[in-house]
């Protein structure tokens, strides 16, 4: 019921403006796109200059590497062009303006934790029982 909510809300915002419409629709792709940078890019450093990754049932062997820095090389391009408007001569009705809303956020972000978060935040448990 709050998917429905939420996605009902969003697609009324059609009524009063489609750039909002759309720069909501575009702010979605360029998350998901952020997300799988963000964890491709993560597994890459750590494959190259942190500790050994953990035991796991399926691995892509020696060609891991390989494949995660190609997954990232196609993904960045993807990610880059997500921000751009959809149309020429770019007015303020034909901007996308998801860029604004997404470093808008993330700068938000940013602040918050350097305040206030970073000295409440308790990371994740480091220690996973090994099933044999």
């Amino acid at each position: 019921m709050v998917s429905f909510v939420i996605v009902s809300l969003l697609a009324c915002s059609n009524i009063g403006s489609t750039t909002a419409l759309r720069s909501i629709s575009s702010l979605g792709g360029v998350a998901i796109l952020s997300s799988y940078l963000v964890t491709i890019g993560c597994l890459i450093w750590r494959r190259l200059y942190g500790k050994p990754l953990p035991a796991r049932r399926w691995s892509l062997g020696k060609y891991g590497l390989g494949i995660n820095i190609a997954a990232f090389l196609f993904v960045l391009p993807l990610w880059f062009f997500t921000f751009w408007p959809l149309a020429t001569p770019v007015l303020t009705s034909t901007m996308n303006w998801s860029s604004v809303i997404f470093f808008g956020v993330l700068g938000v972000a940013m602040v918050y934790y350097l305040i206030r978060a970073r000295h409440e935040y308790t990371g994740p448990v480091a220690l996973v029982k090994r099933e044999m």
